[in-house]
């Protein structure tokens, strides 16, 4: 082994540490907003699946708007820039608390995390309430009806499914809740045989 092919050994490594680290202390700090979300609505006597419906609306709405979504998701536009585009389209439609989490978002430069804190905030949400979120991969958006029809029932456990399309997985599905994963799909089925035929 040469001493390149060392240090790039140990520079994929270091990266892939480094990808670890950001994944654990993303996910501290999307924690950090759910919680301190629920603590807050429940303080004041609040309705915590009301408010996840308007947060689900302003991610849908910013993800309509093209130039919206392009301002407010990407990191390198300003605050200062970011805070003008939200003073000018802030309604009454909009509750206090969702204008008080946008104006935080945006001064701690974390306005782009607003769909992942959405998307925890359901999890949570779920959680409580006995429900355990599903998340199933699919190749194509009508092999949801057939997971649907065919599969959904066979869970011993209450549900909310969430469907992710990728033509990648061939065919099947891809069935992810927790910390528990169930590949059924063709890309994996395809992958193990190769690697059963490359070992014999």
């Amino acid at each position: 082994m040469s001493f390149l092919s060392k240090y790039d050994n140990s520079s994929a490594q270091l990266l892939a540490f480094c990808h670890l680290i950001y994944a654990y202390s993303m996910n501290t700090i999307l924690k950090h907003y759910v919680n301190s979300l629920f603590t807050a609505i429940r303080k004041d006597g609040g309705d915590i699946t009301q408010f996840y419906e308007e947060m689900q609306s302003v991610c849908d709405n910013i993800h309509k708007e093209t130039q919206l979504g392009f301002f407010v998701l990407n990191r390198s536009v300003p605050k200062t820039v970011k805070m003008q585009i939200w003073s000018s389209i802030q309604c009454d439609t909009i509750s206090n608390r969702m204008k008080a989490l946008i104006t935080l978002l945006i001064e701690r430069k974390h306005l782009h995390l607003l769909p992942d804190i959405t998307h925890h905030y359901k999890k949570m949400m779920l959680q409580e309430e006995g429900i355990t979120h599903v998340t199933v991969t699919i190749k194509q958006e009508k092999d949801a009806t057939l997971f649907h029809q065919h599969i959904e029932n066979l869970i011993p456990f209450a549900v909310s499914i969430t469907y992710v399309v990728d033509a990648s997985i061939l065919d099947g599905f891809i069935i992810k809740w927790d910390d528990k994963v169930v590949d059924l799909s063709m890309r994996t089925n395809l992958q193990n045989l190769h690697n059963f035929v490359i070992n014999q």
